[in-house]
């Protein structure tokens, strides 16, 4: 969990309290005075300004406006619906109700409204609160938990399978626990406690849904905070620490004020909520961020980076210090974390020493530099503004596989909005069809005619690299460190050294497109049969379905609300479908190589003998293109 918290609290501690785009401030009402112009706009007898309003007061927080979009449900049409609709749908997440009825007479527009009416009612706050508690151990719950785990090691074969079973029941809250076990001195309790985890895993009924956590930022029940804070050390997945922080930043600190709970949380022996509550202060004002200057020596590397990116955010210097010690000492994936935020601070000034593979004295080489370049440089940056900046750039970064001019390898290349590149490689490559950007402004890449995977400084000189037997479509650096590289026929994960740490071959299905390791360490990949799937690291595949189109080339993305966002190659089409194969959207798109769904709802997607990237909206109008001189195959937004 602590792999993943680290990044999100650095983020939303980032982009809370970011001004509202065009004119919200106007309807929304300032900072701090909870909405109340909003709401006088709400009961506005004009359907067209209750939606507009409706929209940005979901987005100020204001639960008010979410019954507003229900009702109109019922009087709009279908174009303006839909924006209505894929608000709902974000917010409910998997409790959506389903799909309604086709039909647009009066009678079916009400069906809608009343399936959605009934999805508030019972996701009221006392509810929420109630679902969260349960997937909250108590101290005394997790007392008797360890017992159990203890009883996995008896003597008794009939004890130890009792013992399995009961943990077992537990569900997801008890992975922490669980987890801790695997390391057991005991071979017998740590193999016990993985089949535990895994019977736990595999049960989607003990999961709690992230839209429970979301919620509490609408309905703002008295003890949200309190009970977000608890549950915080058992939010097992990624969606769940997002949302918990989320909504911590919104309760938190209300008027100016911050809640009792998360003053008390700063000294709290759980390293999570200490971090959480770091968060919540760095939004608030300098006196009250005074109270997080101990935990920027908090013994736990953990909590001093976060911290240290919260203070980031609020423009506090003493973060700095803070961030460049990280690069010498505690885990290596937040040494990468601390030198991306610095290469942030840093803009367009190079600093040539970086923490690269984690050896000791490259770390240390690098800590060095960065001193170095803060005492020269410290005082000139505005520490607020660039890390606001940095964080919401907005920067379109492709890959380009040929391109004459370029030694017929290709080039990676950056744009803002204007198109414009604001850097680029051009030589060396060996016709690149991947790049995902690294901390600290490196690149990992795909190189689909030298078949190898590299990973780059911006200069293209070549920091790692790992060779394949066939040609490389795709890669993935993991938060552990590791790579998950997808080549024609196989997909692999290997670590920095080299060494293979699971391979998956390939199934049938004629050539692999892509593939992603999803955050429940499963793989999600797509055949050229139009095949895509889901499978464990063992092979054993999960789920599938057929999607057709895929000859040619594809791409698949997994969405947060479980659905698939397929590129349809040879279709020339874009779909969002269910695991049934229901489509829920679509859009057609001239041989679209990949699609990715942009926080807006926008998608990005590359049209690649178009020689074209384009951003489409919901309704498949392109609201932004750029031409490129080689076919683009992946595309990024950062």
């Amino acid at each position: 969990m602590k792999k993943h918290f680290a990044w999100t609290v650095m983020l939303i501690a980032l982009l809370a309290g970011t001004a509202s785009s065009w004119d919200e401030q106007d309807v929304v009402g300032a900072p701090g005075d909870q909405g109340k112009a909003g709401d006088e706009f709400l009961r506005d007898p004009n359907p067209d300004i209750r939606l507009k309003v409706a929209l940005a007061q979901v987005q100020a927080h204001n639960g008010a406006a979410v019954p507003v979009l229900i009702d109109l449900l019922a009087i709009l049409p279908s174009n303006k619906r839909a924006a209505a609709e894929d608000v709902l749908r974000e917010l409910a997440g998997e409790w959506a109700p389903t799909a309604g009825p086709a039909a647009e007479d009066d009678i079916a527009r009400r069906i809608r409204r009343d399936a959605w009416a009934a999805w508030w009612a019972n996701t009221n706050g006392p509810a929420l609160l109630a679902l969260i508690r349960k997937h909250t151990l108590t101290p005394g719950e997790q007392e008797k938990v360890k017992e159990t785990i203890r009883r996995l090691g008896d003597t008794s074969y009939a004890v130890r399978e009792k013992a399995m079973t009961e943990l077992v029941s537990q569900g997801r809250r008890i992975l922490p626990l669980l987890r801790v076990a695997l390391k057991d001195s005991e071979l017998e309790v740590a193999r016990r406690a993985q089949r535990c985890i895994q019977r736990i895993e595999e049960e989607p009924a003990n999961r709690l849904p992230a839209a429970a956590l979301r919620l509490l930022a609408l309905r703002k029940p008295e003890g949200a905070v309190e009970t977000l804070l608890a549950y915080l050390p058992f939010a097992q997945d990624e969606d769940a620490q997002e949302a918990v922080a989320h909504s911590l930043a919104t309760l938190g600190l209300r008027g100016g004020k911050v809640d009792p709970a998360i003053t008390a949380a700063l000294t709290d022996k759980e390293p999570a909520r200490r971090a959480a509550a770091a968060m919540v202060l760095s939004k608030a004002g300098p006196e009250q961020r005074k109270a997080l200057g101990a935990l920027l020596t908090d013994p736990d590397p953990m909590v001093r980076f976060q911290v240290a990116s919260s203070l980031i955010g609020a423009g506090d210097r003493r973060a700095v210090p803070v961030l460049m010690a990280l690069l010498g000492e505690g885990p290596q994936v937040l040494a990468w974390q601390a030198e991306d935020l610095l290469c942030r601070l840093a803009g367009d000034q190079v600093v040539s020493a970086a923490v690269g593979a984690g050896d000791e004295a490259g770390r240390r080489k690098a800590r060095a530099a960065w001193q170095a370049w803060w005492k020269t440089n410290g005082g000139k940056v505005d520490l607020a503004k660039v890390s606001l900046e940095n964080a919401l750039r907005g920067f379109t970064v492709t890959s380009e596989h040929d391109q004459a001019g370029t030694d017929g390898q290709g080039k990676i290349w950056e744009c803002g909005k204007d198109g414009k590149p604001r850097w680029q490689i051009v030589l060396n490559l060996g016709g690149p069809i991947d790049v995902q950007l690294l901390p600290g402004g490196k690149l990992l890449v795909s190189e689909y005619k030298a078949k190898r995977v590299t990973e780059r400084d911006r200069e293209g000189k070549v920091l790692w690299e790992r060779k394949t037997n066939a040609s490389a479509v795709s890669c993935q650096r993991l938060p552990n460190g590791n790579t998950l590289i997808c080549t024609l026929n196989e997909v692999f994960e290997v670590t920095r050294d080299g060494k293979t740490v699971f391979t998956l071959p390939r199934n049938g299905g004629g050539s692999v497109w892509c593939a992603h390791k999803l955050r429940n360490g499963h793989i999600l990949y797509v055949q050229s049969n139009g095949e895509v799937v889901e499978a464990d690291t063992a092979g054993k595949r999960i789920r599938a379905v057929n999607v057709g189109g895929m000859e040619g080339w594809g791409g698949v993305e997994l969405l947060p609300t479980g659905r698939l966002l397929v590129a349809k190659y040879s279709a020339s089409q874009i779909v969002e479908v269910d695991w049934t194969g229901k489509i829920h959207w679509q859009a057609s798109v001239a041989m679209p190589a990949q699609a990715t769904r942009l926080p807006n709802g926008n998608t990005l997607a590359t049209m690649t003998n178009n020689k074209s990237i384009v951003e489409i909206d919901r309704t498949g109008k392109i609201v932004w293109q750029q031409q490129t001189q080689g076919r683009p195959f992946r595309v990024r937004r950062y």
